[in-house]
């Protein structure tokens, strides 16, 4: 089993016995979604085979850290993939690659790498290549669920168009890609 794969199984499994039927959007699907978009764009661009491992697995770990703490779920993530990382003897150089992409899906973060920039783009524009409007009434479900938060279905589309119109895109793939599809999403609104 490669180290990709192996990774995989660790993160279905750490998600399957921590279950949180709370987590309607940052759930298994989205990370095994994400993760699976992130190998497909990696396999068709110019990225090293090790730098492609580390995108993926970053995928695959970056929201792990949601099931212990909501609220600072990506320094969780980056704190567990480490220890995951180090029990399967990788270097700092690799810890440190992951945990900057882990790093990066922060809200308030700009990647400083090229795999990062790929990572925060896929992870934002999860809607965009899914299903926007069943993956925004499951953010607003879990929104409900763990932060008390309701919203009438005006102000939720107020939201929804907001973030669209606010989404910016650091990897060139996302500039070229995932833009196209967030303009079409803003149309479907007006």
């Amino acid at each position: 089993m490669n180290f990709i794969q192996h990774t995989k199984e660790f993160v279905k499994e750490y998600f399957e016995q921590h279950n949180n039927v709370e987590l309607t959007y940052h759930s298994l699907e989205h990370t095994l979604l994400v993760a699976a978009k992130l190998k497909d764009i990696a396999e068709k661009g110019q990225l090293s085979y090790l730098l492609k491992e580390q995108l993926v697995v970053a995928a695959y770990l970056h929201d792990i850290g949601y099931l212990h703490n909501i609220y600072h779920h990506e320094d969780k993530s980056i704190e567990m993939a480490r220890e995951y990382l180090k029990k399967q003897g990788k270097d700092e150089a690799y810890l440190s690659s992951v945990s900057i992409c882990i790093n990066s899906t922060k809200h308030t973060e700009t990647p400083t790498s090229e795999i990062a920039a790929l990572l925060k783009d896929t992870d934002l524009s999860y809607g965009l290549y899914t299903n926007f409007k069943t993956r925004g009434d499951q953010l607003r479900q879990e929104w409900d669920s763990l932060h008390n938060k309701q919203y009438t279905d005006e102000a939720w589309a107020e939201i929804q168009v907001n973030f669209l119109q606010d989404l910016r895109f650091h990897s060139p793939f996302g500039k070229t890609h995932f833009q196209q599809l967030r303009l079409e999403e803003i149309e479907k609104f007006r």
